[in-house]
C-alpha cells in the first residue's frame, strides 16, 4: 500500500502531471465520446497532493471535425499527386507556390526549382504579355478558362499548355494540359493545306517556293529553309 501511495503521489506531483488531457469516455449507452479534462492539483503546506479538482467538457464534435479535415486533407493531397493534370497552387503576382508531380513530367525540371519562381520566367517571350493580361484577371478574382501559352523545359524546347485558372484571394488554383502533340499536329495539318492553296493559286515554280518559304516560316525557323 505504501508503495501504491507513493507511486500515486509520483504521478499527481505539480512536475509529472498534466494539467490538460483529452480522453475517450464510454457512455452508458455504450457511446465513446470524447472529454477534454482540464484539473488543478491542491496541495498542503507542506506541498503533500491532498486532492484533485477539475472540469471536464464534450469535444466530441471538435475531435470529429479535425478528423474529417484529416481525411479531406489526404484525400486532396492523393488527388493533387495523383492527377494526370497539371496542377498548380500560385499567388496572385504569379509565383509558383505548389505544383504536382506532372510538372516535372512534362518539363523536365524538379519540382523545387520551379516552385517559388515566377510563372513569367518559363513562358515564351511571344507569349508574355498575354501570359501577363490574364494574370492581371486572375487578380481581379477573374477566371481564366482555355488560356494557352507556351512553357520552357529543361532542354530548352517549348510545350504549348492549355490552362483553366481561378482565384481566392490572394492564392490562384490552376488545372492545365500539355496540349503539344495536338496543337503541333493541326499546325501540320493548316500548314499542308496552305502548301495545297498556294499550289494552285501560283502561276510559277519561283513564286510557289517563296510561298512555301513564308508558310513554314509561320511555323518554325526557316532562316536557312530551301527547296
Amino acid at each position: 500500500k505504501r508503495r501504491k501511495r507513493k507511486g500515486l503521489e509520483r504521478e499527481l506531483s505539480p512536475e509529472a502531471f498534466a494539467p490538460i488531457s483529452e480522453v475517450l469516455f464510454p457512455c452508458r449507452d455504450g457511446q465513446l465520446i470524447w472529454l477534454e479534462q482540464k484539473t488543478n492539483i491542491v496541495t498542503d503546506s507542506e506541498g503533500k497532493v491532498v486532492a484533485l479538482e477539475g472540469i471536464a467538457r464534450d469535444i466530441t464534435s471538435r475531435k470529429q471535425a479535425e478528423l474529417n479535415l484529416k481525411i479531406k486533407t489526404e484525400e486532396l493531397h492523393k488527388y493533387f499527386t495523383t492527377s494526370l493534370d497539371l496542377l498548380s497552387i500560385s499567388d496572385v503576382a504569379g509565383v509558383f507556390l505548389r505544383l504536382n508531380p506532372e510538372w516535372e513530367k512534362v518539363l523536365g525540371y524538379p519540382i523545387d526549382e520551379i516552385e517559388g519562381k515566377r510563372i513569367i520566367d518559363f513562358v515564351h517571350p511571344n507569349d508574355v504579355d498575354k501570359t501577363l493580361e490574364a494574370l492581371s484577371l486572375l487578380a481581379e478574382q477573374k477566371e481564366v478558362s482555355n488560356f494557352v501559352n507556351r512553357f520552357r523545359t529543361s532542354t530548352g524546347s517549348y510545350r504549348w499548355i492549355e490552362w483553366r485558372s481561378y482565384a481566392a484571394g490572394r492564392k490562384v488554383y490552376s488545372a492545365a494540359r500539355d496540349i503539344t502533340d495536338r496543337t503541333e499536329a493541326n499546325f501540320l495539318k493548316d500548314t499542308v493545306y496552305k502548301i495545297a492553296q498556294a499550289s494552285e493559286s501560283v502561276s510559277n515554280l519561283q513564286s510557289l517556293y517563296k510561298e512555301v518559304h513564308t508558310i513554314i516560316a509561320e511555323v518554325m525557323p526557316a532562316k536557312n529553309f530551301a527547296i
